[in-house]
């Protein structure tokens, strides 16, 4: 097959849809946005593309990816002028004649242009402070026309146009130029950001080109100072290749030198360069970022949350609504093509906007960010193309402005399979002449995509709302380049958009609430408008950042004038601007509501202070472990179950904290995989730790583990449950054994001490649960490998005499079948004495057995948690609210995903064998814009489901718009089992006495799902904190990796409630994809320690000296009561066991300002007290 194959291979890769107009609206007032006629403001171009033998998409893929637009004053006049690009026809110049109306001066100014412009930059390139306009070409055109061009202004409004004097008429395929002094010599240099036509087949996987002569290679030229630019890429460091179609610059890191960022189509990862003060940048993308949007457009770069740190946002093209992503083609949602593309240096990319926000430096100097676009709600616009973050009603908080669309649906599954495949097929008997003019021919009768843009309200909180209908922007459009500024000086920002195919649309802002600045910074030649320049705006206690760049969307730059919405302030109480050069000006009370324009005062350069590394009050205490890394087989289960929304193959390793050889110094076991045995790590005298595993010829894959006396010898035996997706059920692989401790710390298996089960188990849970003075078990059953969703077996298991009974059935029904089960906690919830049992899981509710004396009773809804499903993941309990009583805290997946839940719109997977090939068919479902709809695709589904009434389904929109009740008969349906969730948050529920409320834990906590979990006193303050871990990198390829955690510390008040610490405060940084979370003591301080799949231990000590005294846990007590200066009593209990497959220091930790620590046994006895 010919080009033509190659091209529509790459044109399966786009995607498209119509925008859900959400919530946020403003009811009652008058629009935010009203979009002005052209005829009014003489803003009549339109970019007009006429598809031909020359221009069509068989040929150019990037056909309809539109013009830009540049913002800039060219005459000096105070007021912004406008140039907007053209791809088949000449951009236009117009020049601001005030009160919305512009005058068209293109052809007297002589910027004529002919050829396929794309970006646009004003620049003031000479020194002479007049804006000068450099303008990228492309398009299928030879180098001379294609060549870039730069129209010096001449303070008449003409221009003449010196790229090739100026040595950057550039003739590379080119998007965008952004102009910045990456060498902080004085002088503005130039980044190019370019693409390819050359490379028909920009998704294939193939070696990553870092010689710097990459197809679609970017351009770094640095300018001389005399009027000329040389080209320094190779020099500088800027090596990899890429199609790029967004570009920022900015100082990320804050050490005083701007770095740039790249956004990439199709499979090219983006690129983050650092400046590395000396002239060069080094790639740092895939260190930096947990992962990338795929087919990555237009890019951002700004402070949304006002901390001080710039935020990044790039978009993609998923669409909001379920038919059109079903009827769109997707790239690598093959998991082995993905894993391929993974192999050879790629990074993770998803098919979706990304949301990057900046957690700054951590304790090891590291630059952080994690990706939250689902969370914040900003993640599915369609084909989207420029995203603008600015204030545009003056609340303090910068909005998003998306603009998307696209001229034809070439990435309709339907006409690719049904149209386009059956043409291409005939490529060698018809000619590939007439093979390209059939699919001409067929692509101009496709369906648009015309679509209002995405205009997003920033709520304050890391949420957006989707206010576009609300603030007027309705009109359906090809939407590409886009730009902001104060087109008529009123005081807020009007939006300016280059459209295909319609008139320019312009945006007239009607104003909003809050104040607002603007600012007209004035530096010095060369750089005379202070290009770089850092802003601090200070009211109150409020602060704003903005760094002083004007190229920001897709293919477009921002007006010169700055603007920051101020919210409530009415006075600056100061402003500081970090000139270019490093020097610092400071003005203070300064009036709101209007323009300042502020001069780089006179003097020398100035050394720019990087940020300090945070002090926080943890510390990475690491080196006193042995080397050791967790090591997974290499096995999915995708590979026999597609269906699956996660692999089961990687649920741990899990941590046992004891004291395995009596020599006072506690030790801790890492569960073990197939590929790597369980290891032992045993603390010596001086803090440090040797290690090597228990049991060499054990590989198994080890989920929960214990350390208790089983046998009632006065040593630590273990327990190790084993489980995994990998093994059927009686596998010996899935054996949960005892070891028994010899009394010298040598751990034997004892194969007789368990019955035999060999079942896929999670948990493993002790406590004397009949109160005859030995430790009984809970062991949770994870699931029943090829049976998903399925119930796992769980198990009660009572010890007698050291060996262990089942008595799950004759004591605690229904406890067997609890569900798929991840954590489990025995705790008194009503203070009478018996340890209860509370058990979560995946689309389990929060369950609770309660301990009648020995025998157990379901009480889940009785407590008011019958409707508390979810995809829990953890539990702990503690005292957070100071009452008495026990109050808990459950992990699960976050709101940070692709799916949402309710009670009235709940996930649901439906399980039968719907093809009667005896096993188990997975089929889940969410509700997507008040509808339930099927999560797979129609290839995967029916590709490993042969469901009965599939051939009723004639089309990709057929399945779009089915139920699986329309798939299968409805007797099977009704046969099925139905596993449901109804919520995704994480949650605190607070123990009322004779019920529970549950309420989502703060949104900080909300990024990812919840594992391991820890309820300390961590800073001593003497109310009860919270430590979290997470992520789950264990998720389908549609979905992505959950991985934007990076460990958490939540502040309790000792009334219940919990406040982030930010990581540079607490020192609690752990990234990795989190599992297990406990303390022990470590020279006898409290020391946390995480342990990550595929990845390495964590141990984070204290600083200085730990504000917390730390005190053995009597042999008998199983509950403390802790008395607090104020009055209160707090209660702690004893766990064998708590959070995701973990178990902690047989210690309790508590804060030096309580006055007495009593300790008492299950009845109330008191068997010690001890004063800190």
């Amino acid at each position: 097959m010919g080009n033509s194959r190659s091209i529509a291979i790459n044109l399966i890769v786009k995607l498209s849809s119509f925008l859900l107009i959400l919530w946020g609206c403003r009811q009652g007032r008058p629009s935010q946005f009203v979009l002005r006629d052209p005829k009014e403001t003489g803003l009549t171009f339109q970019n007009t593309i006429h598809e031909d033998a020359r221009h069509n998409l068989m040929t150019f893929f990037y056909l309809y990816n539109g013009g830009g637009v540049a913002v800039g004053d060219i005459n000096n006049d105070g007021l912004p002028d406008l140039y907007v690009t053209g791809n088949m026809i000449s951009g236009r110049l117009y020049l601001n004649r005030g009160n919305l109306r512009f005058e068209d001066i293109t052809e007297r100014s002589g910027i004529v242009v002919t050829g396929w412009a794309t970006g646009a930059t004003f620049v003031d390139i000479n020194e002479d402070g007049w804006l000068d306009l450099y303008i990228c070409r492309s398009g299928m055109y030879p180098p001379e026309e294609r060549a870039n061009l730069l129209f010096i202004n001449n303070g008449d409004l003409t221009f003449s146009e010196q790229a090739s004097r100026y040595g950057i008429a550039d003739t590379s395929y080119s998007t965008q130029a952004v102009f910045f002094d990456y060498d902080r010599d004085g002088y503005l240099d130039m980044y190019l950001l370019n693409h390819s036509m050359l490379d028909l087949q920009p998704n294939r996987i193939r070696p990553i080109d870092s010689t710097g002569y990459g197809i679609g290679n970017d351009r770094l030229y640095h300018n001389e100072g005399n009027g000329t630019f040389r080209d320094v890429t190779l020099a500088a460091g800027i090596r990899y290749p890429g199609m790029g179609l967004g570009v920022v610059v900015g100082d990320v890191n804050r050490d005083g030198w701007d770095d740039i960022y790249v956004a990439n189509d199709f499979m090219a990862s983006d690129y983050l360069y650092l400046n590395q003060g000396n002239g060069t940048f080094k790639e740092v993308g895939r260190q930096v970022f947990k992962h990338f949007s795929y087919s990555a457009m237009g890019v951002d770069l700004a402070d949304i949350n006002n901390d001080g740190w710039l935020d990044l946002v790039v978009v993609e093209m998923l669409p909001p609504d379920h038919d059109q992503r079903q009827r769109m083609a997707f790239p690598l949602t093959s998991f082995g093509y993905y894993q391929a593309m993974l192999q050879e240096g790629y990074h993770y990319q998803y098919w979706r906007n990304t949301l990057q926000l900046n957690y700054g430096l951590n304790a090891q100097g590291k630059l952080t960010f994690s990706e939250v676009g689902q969370l914040a709600g900003i993640d599915a616009t369609d084909w989207s193309w420029a995203p603008l973050l600015a204030d545009f009603d003056h609340d303090g908080y910068r909005d998003l402005w998306i603009t998307n669309g696209y001229r034809r649906a070439v990435i309709d599954m339907d006409f690719i399979k049904d149209r386009m495949i059956p043409v291409l097929q005939q490529e060698r008997r018809l000619g590939t002449d007439s093979v390209q003019r059939r699919l001409i021919t067929m692509v101009r009768e496709l369906y648009d995509l015309a679509r209002p843009d995405a205009v997003f309200r920033n709520r304050g909180d890391g949420t957006f709302a989707l206010v576009s209908k609300a603030w007027g922007i309705t009109d359906p459009s090809f939407s590409n380049g886009a730009a902001y500024a104060d087109l008529d000086r009123d005081g807020d920002l009007d939006v300016i958009v280059n459209r295909i195919d319609q008139p320019i649309a312009l945006y007239e802002n009607r104003g909003g609430q809050g104040h607002y600045v603007q600012l007209d910074l004035r530096g010095h030649p060369p750089n005379t408008r202070a290009l770089g320049a850092w802003v601090e705006v200070y009211c109150d206690s409020l602060h704003w950042v903005q760094q002083h760049y004007v190229v920001r969307g897709y293919q477009s730059s921002v007006d010169y004038v700055m603007h920051l919405g101020l919210g409530s302030c009415a006075q600056i109480d100061s402003l500081k601007v970090r000139w270019p050069n490093g020097q610092q000006t400071k003005w203070i009370r300064l009036p709101v509501d209007t323009l300042l324009v502020l001069h780089q005062p006179e003097g020398p350069g100035a050394f720019v202070k990087p940020p300090d590394i945070p002090q926080g009050l943890l510390v990475e205490r690491t080196d006193r472990l042995p080397p050791y890394r967790h090591i997974e087989d290499l096995y999915s289960d995708f590979i026999r179950q597609p269906l699956l929304p996660r692999t089961f193959s990687q649920l741990g390793p899990g941590l046992a904290v004891g004291d395995v050889n009596g020599d006072g110094r506690e030790d801790f076991y890492v569960g073990g995989t197939y590929a790597q045995a369980g290891w032992l790590f045993l603390q010596q005298p001086e803090g440090f730790f040797k290690a090597g595993p228990i049991d060499p010829t054990a590989m198994l894959e080890d989920q929960g583990a214990l350390f208790f006396d089983a046998d009632g010898d006065g040593d630590l035996d273990l327990l190790v449950a084993s489980g995994s997706g990998e093994f059927p059920e009686g596998s010996d692989y899935l054996r949960d054994r005892l070891y028994r401790n010899d009394g010298q710390g040598q751990l034997i298996w004892d194969p007789l001490a368990l019955p035999e089960a060999r079942t896929s188990s999670s948990v493993v849970r002790a406590a004397d649960f009949d109160q005859d003075g030995d430790l009984d078990l809970f062991i949770g059953g994870r699931m029943r490998p090829l049976r998903y969703p399925l119930p796992g077996r769980s198990y009660l298991l009572r010890n007698e005499g050291g060996r262990f009974v089942e008595v799950t059935n004759d004591i605690a029904p229904g406890l067997g079948e609890a569900g798929m089960v991840n954590d489990a906690l025995w705790s008194d919830y009503n203070n009478d004495g018996w340890p209860d049992l509370i058990v979560v899981g995946e689309f389990m509710p929060v369950r609770v057995w309660q301990n009648q004396e020995g025998r157990f009773r379901e009480v889940t809804a009785a407590l008011g948690l019958a409707h508390t499903h979810g995809w829990w993941n953890s539990i702990t309990g503690g005292d957070f609210d100071q009452d008495g009583d026990i109050d808990y805290v459950a992990g699960n997946t976050g709101l940070n995903s692709r799916f949402r839940a309710s009670r009235q719109e709940p996930i649901r997977v439906y399980a039968a064998d719907f093809d009667g090939n005896g096993l188990i068919d997975p089929i889940m479902t969410f509700y997507l814009q008040g509808r339930e709809v099927l999560v797979p695709r129609m290839d995967e589904l029916f590709m490993q489901v042969l469901l009965p009434r599939a051939l009723q389904v004639s089309s990709y929109a057929t399945y779009a718009r089915s139920h699986l009740r329309d798939l299968v008969y409805e007797t099977q349906l009704k046969g099925a089992y139905v596993a449901v969730a109804y919520q995704l948050a994480s949650s605190y529920l607070e123990n009322q006495g004779d019920r529970f409320e549950v309420r989502p834990l703060p949104l900080a906590a909300q990024v990812a799902p919840i594992f391991g979990l820890l309820a300390e006193d961590v800073d001593g303050d003497g109310s009860l904190d919270l430590l979290a871990v997470g992520n789950d990198y264990a998720t389908d390829v549609l979905t992505g990796r959950y991985d934007a955690f990076i460990g958490l510390w939540l502040r309790g008040d000792g009334k219940g409630n919990l406040h982030p610490v930010s990581h540079r405060e607490s020192g609690f940084f752990v990234d990795g994809d989190a599992k297990a979370l406990v303390r022990l003591q470590v020279k006898n301080e409290p020391a946390y320690l995480v342990a990550q799949n595929q990845g390495p231990l964590h141990l984070l000590g204290y600083r200085s000296a730990p504000p917390v005294s730390c005190w053995p846990w009597p042999s008998e007590a199983v509950y403390a009561q802790l008395h607090l200066p104020t009055g209160r009593v707090e209660r702690r209990e004893r766990y064998w066991g708590s959070g995701y497959l973990s178990q902690s220091s047989a210690t309790l930790c508590v804060s030096k300002k309580v006055q007495q620590v009593t300790f008492h046994a299950a009845q109330g006895k008191t068997v010690q007290q001890w004063v800190p």
